[in-house]
């Protein structure tokens, strides 16, 4: 028998689906529209911080690329011939430089942070000289 999924796995695609074109995809730092994930600023760190109760550590996937904090779970419940899925799909630009070697993650409680340290002066910019 072929497993069945049931109504969350289409309920989170079409919520998915939903901020793609009210927000075009992309969560910024300082734009949220839910409470499940906050993106805060310091002035030394981006921290972002999402609930996701249920999922184990190594169903997440954490990854930064093109200056976009890429966060991916997802979670198989089962029993006899049937299986619930629980899928998470979030990317968040960053919109400043950070220290990728400086990143760090942790997944307490239901809970993951992930704190990325921003490049030294990379939020003051640099004074570029004309030349003649």
């Amino acid at each position: 028998m072929e497993p069945r999924y049931n109504s969350f796995e289409n309920m989170d695609r079409f919520f998915d689906q939903m901020r793609q074109s009210m927000f075009g995809g992309d969560r910024g730092v300082g734009r949220g529209f839910d409470d499940s994930v906050r993106v805060e600023r310091t002035d030394e760190a981006i921290v972002v911080v999402a609930d996701m109760p249920g999922f184990e550590p190594d169903e997440i996937g954490v990854r930064l690329h093109d200056d976009r904090l890429h966060i991916t779970a997802d979670h198989d419940a089962g029993d006899e011939g049937s299986v619930r899925r629980r899928s998470l799909r979030e990317t968040i630009a960053l919109g400043e430089a950070v220290d990728p070697e400086t990143v760090t993650a942790g997944y307490r409680n239901g809970v993951l942070e992930v704190r990325l340290p921003l490049e030294p002066d990379s939020h003051e910019g640099i004074d570029i000289e004309i030349g003649e």
